[in-house]
């Protein structure tokens, strides 16, 4: 069905049959896509929904989750990071598990997120040398990653080499997010 729906069409499939897909009912699942959904409407909605499987997360998070929802990753998820108390922290890691994208939205004022009605919305690259890394490189730009504060070095640029712990990340300055939940 998941084929049939994304040859019609993702999203007609997504809003219209994935509560006839989740029921096992194929037939309609499929007809409730549309034929006029072209090739970069389905691209643009994620065609990783349907080979990945991620209707679910479809329906929990949006296509962004569903995207990177497929990998297993220790470093896929959600995390907590007590310099910045509920500000989001999220890691989504590739099928593939060596290209990541680390993502957050801060206080424009700095500090917490807590009441705060506009956040200011991030998201940095990062790799990982292999599936199962205890290391990930993320890319900075002008923030310190860890800080959200300006490096201040005059580069627009840098990697930084970050350690999983077993339940986290440590950052080289010694902070570290803590793993609150897999998504």
């Amino acid at each position: 069905a998941l084929v049939a729906a994304a040859a019609l069409g993702v999203r007609a499939f997504v809003e219209g049959g994935l509560a006839a897909a989740a029921a096992g009912r194929p037939a309609e699942a499929a007809a409730a896509a549309t034929a006029d959904d072209g090739r970069r409407a389905l691209l643009s909605r994620g065609l990783a929904i349907v080979a990945g499987g991620g209707a679910a997360a479809v329906a929990e998070g949006g296509v962004e989750d569903a995207a990177w929802a497929v990998s297993d990753s220790k470093w896929n998820g959600k995390y907590s990071d007590i310099k910045h108390e509920k500000c989001e922290r999220s890691i989504y890691v590739s099928f593939d598990g060596t290209v990541a994208k680390v993502v957050g939205r801060d206080n424009p004022e700095g500090g917490d997120c807590l009441g705060v009605g506009q956040l200011f919305k991030w998201s940095l690259k990062a790799r990982l040398s292999n599936a199962d890394a205890d290391e990930m490189i993320i890319e900075e730009g002008g923030r310190s990653v860890s800080t959200r504060e300006s490096r201040g070095d005059g580069k627009s640029y840098n990697e930084v080499v970050v350690k999983w712990d077993g339940n986290g990340i440590v950052f080289p300055d010694g902070s570290k997010w803590t793993k609150v939940s897999k998504r």
